[in-house]
C-alpha cells in the first residue's frame, strides 16, 4: 500500500472543487483512501501563506493505492480538474491522537488544516533532518500549539516529471478560530506571556532542520471522502 500526495493549484470554487475531486478520484478502482485539502474563506486576510518552492500551491489530494502503478486514471482527473499539480509517493506518521470534527455530509471538517511543505538544508545529512523532524520537533510542535491532528508525510520520490525537490509535507489541525486568535494558535490563549514563550520555543525548534526559504504553509479545510476505506492518517488516528 503506498500513500500518494499531490500538491495542487486551483483557487477559486474550492467547495465545488472538492466535489469535483470526489466525484472523480472516489470511484477509481484501487483507490482505498481519499483526502482533499483546499482553501477556505475563512482563511484569508490574517496570518499569510509562504511559498518559496511552488508560486500557486493551494491545496492538496491525498490518496492510498496499492501501488504508484495504478496511479494514471487520478493525474488523468488532476489535470482535468486543476490548473497543475505535482505527486510524492509518501510514508505517513501520526505522532499523536487525532481529535478532529466529524465530517458533513460532503466530507468537509471544520477545522484549520495547515498544509506544509518542507526541504531540507543543503548542509544537513537526510538522517540528521529526519531525525530532527520526527524524533525531536514533533512534540514540542505539538507542546507549542493547539493541535488537534498532527500528520507527517516523508517524501519517498516524485511522482511527476517536474516536480520540485522536497522531503516532508506536514498537515497539523487546529480550531477554526485559532486562524484569527494567535494566542489560542500557539496553545495559550488569554496568556501573553505563554503565548510568547511557545512561539520562541517551536521557532527555535523548527530552525534547527528547516530554513524559512525551505517552506510553504497555506491554511486549508480537509474533505475526507466516503465510500473508500479509511487508513492511518485517516481522521481518527
Amino acid at each position: 500500500m503506498e500513500k500518494l500526495v499531490y500538491t495542487i493549484w486551483k483557487t477559486p470554487g474550492a467547495a465545488e472543487l472538492a466535489a469535483a475531486l470526489a466525484d472523480a478520484l472516489a470511484p477509481i478502482h484501487g483507490v482505498r483512501g481519499l483526502q482533499i485539502n483546499l482553501p477556505d474563506a475563512r482563511f484569508e486576510g490574517g496570518q499569510a501563506p509562504i511559498r518559496n518552492m511552488l508560486e500557486h500551491f493551494d491545496g492538496t489530494v491525498s490518496l492510498w493505492l496499492d501501488s504508484r502503478l495504478e496511479r494514471d486514471p487520478v493525474e488523468a482527473a488532476l489535470n482535468t480538474l486543476c490548473d497543475g499539480f505535482h505527486g510524492y509517493s509518501v510514508s505517513e506518521s501520526c505522532p499523536m491522537h487525532n481529535t478532529l470534527p466529524s465530517p458533513d455530509s460532503s466530507g468537509r471538517i471544520d477545522t484549520l488544516s495547515q498544509v506544509c511543505l518542507l526541504r531540507k538544508p543543503e548542509d544537513m545529512a537526510y538522517r540528521d533532518w529526519l531525525s530532527t523532524w520526527l524524533d525531536s520537533h514533533s512534540a514540542i510542535a505539538i507542546e507549542c500549539q493547539t493541535t488537534i491532528a498532527y500528520i507527517q508525510n516523508i517524501v519517498q520520490a516524485p511522482l511527476t516529471a517536474d516536480a520540485p525537490v522536497i522531503h516532508g509535507i506536514v498537515e497539523e489541525c487546529f480550531p477554526v478560530a485559532a486562524y484569527s486568535d494567535i494566542g489560542l494558535f500557539f496553545g495559550a490563549p488569554d496568556d501573553a506571556a505563554k503565548m510568547q514563550a511557545n512561539i520562541e520555543k517551536l521557532m527555535a525548534s523548527t530552525a534547527r532542520f528547516i530554513p524559512m526559504d525551505s517552506i510553504d504553509r497555506i491554511f486549508t479545510v480537509p474533505y475526507t471522502i466516503s465510500g473508500t476505506e479509511q487508513h492511518a492518517g485517516d481522521r481518527d488516528a
